[in-house]
C-alpha cells in the first residue's frame, strides 16, 4: 500500500494511482500526485536606519526588507559587533532601538531565518554618533581705563570654540549705541576712540563654523578726562629766620590734583642749595607735611636752608612728577640741641662729627708744626719705606680712593712738648695732610673724593 521513491535530481515527480477491489475490478480514473523536488535558498538580511547622529537619542533599525525567495523569514537576531555594552531593545525582533550617550562609531550586525529553518549570512550597519557641537564662547578682554583723546584695541583674540573656529566676530557698544569711534567691529580686534570721557561698554558675540553664536561678553572702558600735572604749594616754612618746633623742622604743604591720580612724594633738605643734608621718602597718598628731628640730624645754623618737595603719581601711564623748592630759611641759633652727641640718621649728616673733624684737623696741623720746629728740618717730611708712600684701599661700589697713611720718621720730644703733642693727638688714623682716614662712627674708611670737599663715610651715609 505504499512505494519508496529515491529523488536522484530536482524537479516535479508526476505519481498515478489505481486501486482493484476483492471481485478483480480496476479504478476507472487513476488518482495523480505531483512531487516537487528542490534544494532550499537561504534567506538574505536586510536593515535600514539613520547613518549618523548625536548622543542621547533613540534610533531605530529594521530588517523589514529582508527576504527569502522560496519561502518567508520568520525568525531575527540583532547584536552590536563594535561595543560589548550597549543598549538594544528587541534583539530578536523586526525592529530594533539602539540609544547611547557615548559619541562614538556602532556597528550592527543582523542574520534572519526562513520558514525552512535555513540563516542567512550576516549583514553589518554602521551608525556614527558624532559629539554633540557646543557653543563657542566670547571673551571681550579685560576692563581697561584709559584718558580722553587716545584709541585703544577692544581684542577678541580669546574667544574659541570647542569644535571648531571662531568665523565671526560682532563689537557693540550697549552702553551708548549710537557712539561714533567704532573701527572694524566685525573683526576679531576693533579699536575705539571716545569722543568724551565716560564709561563705555561694549559686547562681544563670536560665531562658530555651524551657524552657532555664543553668550555676549563684556568689556568696560573708563574714559578719564585729560591727565594734567599736580600742583604743590609750599605753606611753610615760607623762608627768612625760622624756630623749630620741640626740636622739629616742619615742612608743610599743599597738593591739588584735578584727576584726584594716586600720589607719593618725598621731601629732601639741602644747604645752599647743593649740599644734601636729609631726606624722607615713600610718604603716602595724602601726605602733606613732614618734620626732621634735629637731635639726629643736627642742621647747621647761620646758613641758608631749603626743602625740596617732590610729588608723583603712580597710577597714571604719563606719571607726572611735580617739584617745588622752599624760599631760602635759617634756623634760630638760640635753638639748643638737646644731644650735640647724638647719633646721626641714615638719610642725614651728622654735623658735630663734622666739627670734631675740624677740631682734629687743625690739632694736627698744630702738632705737625711744632714736629718741624722741634727738628729742625725746614724739608718736607719723608715717607715711609724706601722713599714710597704706603697706601690704604677705599672701596664702595665701583669708588676706590687711595690714601697716604701717616709720616714715618718724626723727630722725637721730650719734655712738655712731647705731653702736649701727644694729648692733641687724634683717635682716629690721619693722613699727613692731618684729614681722618676713617670714620670716627663706625671705622670703615672716609672718602675725600667727594663733590663738596668734605670726606663721606659710606657705611654711614654721612660726611664728616
Amino acid at each position: 500500500s505504499f512505494i519508496q521513491f529515491t529523488v536522484e535530481t530536482t524537479g516535479d515527480y508526476t505519481f498515478n494511482l489505481k486501486v482493484q477491489d476483492n471481485l478483480g475490478a480496476w479504478s476507472e480514473e487513476p488518482a495523480y500526485w505531483v512531487l516537487s523536488v528542490k534544494v532550499n535558498v537561504p534567506p538574505v538580511a536586510a536593515i535600514t536606519g539613520p547613518s549618523a547622529g548625536l548622543p542621547g537619542m533613540n534610533y531605530t533599525f529594521s530588517a523589514e526588507t529582508s527576504s527569502d525567495e522560496d519561502g518567508e523569514v520568520v525568525a531575527w537576531k540583532w547584536n552590536c559587533t563594535s561595543h560589548t555594552e550597549v543598549n538594544i531593545n528587541g534583539t530578536e525582533s523586526e525592529t530594533m532601538v539602539f540609544n547611547t550617550t557615548v559619541a562614538d562609531t556602532y556597528v550592527f550586525a543582523l542574520v534572519v531565518q526562513d520558514d525552512e529553518d535555513a540563516w542567512s549570512a550576516v549583514t553589518e550597519w554602521t551608525l556614527e554618533i558624532n559629539p554633540v557641537d557646543q557653543y563657542p564662547t566670547a571673551d571681550a578682554g579685560p576692563d581697561m581705563q584709559i584718558r580722553i583723546g587716545i584709541s585703544i584695541e577692544l581684542n577678541g583674540d580669546d574667544s574659541y570654540d570647542p569644535e571648531g573656529e571662531i568665523v565671526t566676530w560682532r563689537w557693540r557698544c550697549t552702553s551708548h549705541p549710537n557712539v561714533p569711534g567704532l573701527v572694524n567691529d566685525d573683526q576679531m580686534v576693533a579699536s575705539f576712540t571716545p569722543p568724551d570721557p565716560g564709561t563705555f561698554v561694549f559686547s562681544l558675540m563670536v560665531e562658530d563654523e555651524v551657524g552657532q553664536w555664543s553668550e555676549p561678553d563684556n568689556v568696560t572702558i573708563t574714559v578719564l578726562e585729560q591727565n594734567s600735572a599736580p600742583q604743590i604749594t609750599v605753606v611753610s616754612p615760607q623762608g627768612g629766620l625760622i624756630s623749630l618746633v620741640d626740636q622739629m623742622l616742619v615742612i608743610r604743604w599743599d597738593t591739588y590734583d584735578a584727576n584726584d591720580d594716586y600720589m607719593m612724594f618725598k621731601v629732601e633738605i639741602y644747604k645752599d642749595d647743593i649740599m644734601f643734608l636729609a631726606r624722607r621718602s615713600d610718604l603716602p597718598h595724602g601726605t602733606n607735611n613732614v618734620t626732621f628731628n634735629d637731635t639726629n640730624f643736627n642742621f647747621p645754623r647761620g646758613t641758608d636752608l631749603i626743602a625740596r618737595i617732590y610729588g608723583w603719581e603712580t597710577n597714571t601711564e604719563d606719571r607726572y612728577e611735580t617739584m617745588v623748592t622752599t624760599n631760602p630759611f635759617q634756623i634760630e641759633k638760640s635753638t639748643v640741641n638737646p644731644n650735640p652727641n647724638g647719633g646721626g640718621d641714615s638719610e642725614g649728616i651728622d654735623t658735630n662729627t663734622i666739627i670734631i673733624g675740624v677740631v682734629v684737623l687743625l690739632a694736627l696741623v698744630l702738632v705737625g708744626f711744632m714736629v718741624m720746629r722741634g727738628s729742625g728740618e725746614d724739608d718736607e717730611v719723608p715717607w715711609e719705606g724706601e722713599g714710597q708712600p704706603e697706601t690704604k684701599e677705599v672701596t664702595r661700589g665701583a669708588l676706590a680712593t687711595r690714601m697716604p697713611t701717616a709720616p714715618a720718621k718724626v723727630a722725637p720730644q721730650t719734655g712738655p712738648a712731647a705731653v702736649k703733642a701727644a694729648e692733641a693727638k687724634p683717635s682716629t688714623q690721619t693722613d699727613p695732610k692731618g684729614r681722618m682716614l676713617d670714620c670716627p662712627n663706625c671705622g670703615a674708611p672716609l672718602d675725600h673724593d667727594t663733590d663738596f670737599g668734605a670726606p663721606y663715610c659710606w657705611d654711614c651715609d654721612k660726611y664728616f
